[in-house]
């Protein structure tokens, strides 16, 4: 009998005897890994059909969500898995079969059992299995704000417990290093970002630099905020912890009652608004000193991509509705535009 296995606990994944197989993207996808969210539990046609097209579903959705699911089977040969059941479809697996249900075996059987040693060891084997944020690679933002935050609270939890029990067990030793690796990417980012650069991505002001101004042209203008030049560079302070949280930009987007699309700018060096970042701290937990870190970065990030002040010496625009004096229509006409085009400005989110 081929020996299937799959895998949510971090990038959807598909594994047959041994050997990891591809999966169909698009629709397929999510279409799978909804089902695998639910294993053994009747999935309801309409679920699904949120799932894969959000509030737009096609005008025949029964149809299409059958085509898409004879495409999965075909393609994985997943027929005695996949099965049909009135209202809905169902993903009949054991726990050997997928990550997600051998997860939650070895949680309830560290419940169950007495000995502290034995429980701690049962919870971390729970905790090995994961390889990431829940179906990392999923495009589906409703399975993403739905179905993904619960199971990821679930792993937070048992390592909650897990640390408790280790700590309980005298493990101060082996606490003390997994805490630190799991702050790592924060330290680094902490020491290697003091010029506000995040070192391996492009800064969103690079490829700028270098090239020749226009005459005329002066250093943006910085304000006096008495800000400090080792501010880290706010989208990738953000990224680092939101990852450390294991939360998509969606469920960030979520709990922070922001629109997804609006994180993901941000953290590809965008400029948010005060209130923004208070969001974002609550909605990440972060502690005093954190929010202190977010904030400064997100100062100089504002200072940085400030507009620039025309020289004193060029000649003010108009006022509006008038026209500049040298404008063939000064005589009366009601043009309103300056000589010159109006500079650019970095929007704020």
């Amino acid at each position: 009998m081929t020996a299937v296995r799959f895998s949510v606990l971090g990038p959807l994944q598909v594994d047959r005897d041994g050997t990891t197989i591809s999966v169909p993207g698009g629709k397929i996808r999510t279409l799978l890994a909804t089902l695998l969210l639910r294993p053994n539990q009747i999935v309801p046609l309409d679920l699904l059909t949120e799932r894969l097209w959000g509030h737009r579903p096609p005008n025949q959705p029964l149809r299409a969500l059958q085509t898409n699911l004879a495409r999965l089977r075909r393609s994985l040969d997943l027929g005695p898995l996949i099965l049909t059941e009135p209202g809905g479809y169902v993903a009949r697996l054991r726990p050997e079969q997928l990550d997600l249900l051998q997860f939650q075996e070895l949680v309830w059987a560290a419940d169950q059992a007495k000995a502290p040693t034995l429980k701690g060891r049962l919870l971390h084997d729970a905790l090995r299995l994961w390889r990431g944020p829940v179906c990392a690679d999923v495009e589906s933002e409703t399975l993403h704000r739905i179905d993904v935050p619960p199971i990821t609270e679930q792993r937070l939890h048992v390592l909650e417990r897990r640390i408790d029990i280790d700590a309980k067990l005298g493990k101060a030793a082996e606490l003390t290093v997994e805490l630190r690796a799991l702050t790592a990417e924060l330290r680094r980012l902490h020491q290697t970002m003091l010029t506000g650069r995040y070192q391996g991505e492009e800064h969103p002001g690079a490829g700028r630099r270098g090239r020749e101004e226009p005459a005329g042209a002066r250093e943006p203008h910085r304000e006096q905020r008495n800000l400090p030049e080792d501010a880290p560079a706010f989208g990738a302070l953000l990224r680092a912890w939101r990852k450390r949280a294991w939360l998509t930009q969606e469920q960030l987007a979520e709990r922070a009652g922001l629109n997804a699309r609006t994180v993901r700018r941000w953290e590809n060096g965008a400029t948010p608004r005060d209130s923004s970042v208070q969001l974002l701290a609550e909605a990440l937990e972060l502690d005093g000193t954190e929010q202190a870190v977010l904030a400064r970065a997100a100062d100089a990030l504002a200072v940085e991509t400030a507009r620039v002040v025309p020289d004193t010496d060029r000649e003010s625009p108009a006022p509006r509705g008038s026209c500049p004096p040298t404008c063939p229509c000064s005589s009366g006409g009601r043009a309103i535009w300056p000589l010159w085009p109006p500079r650019r400005r970095r929007p704020r989110w």
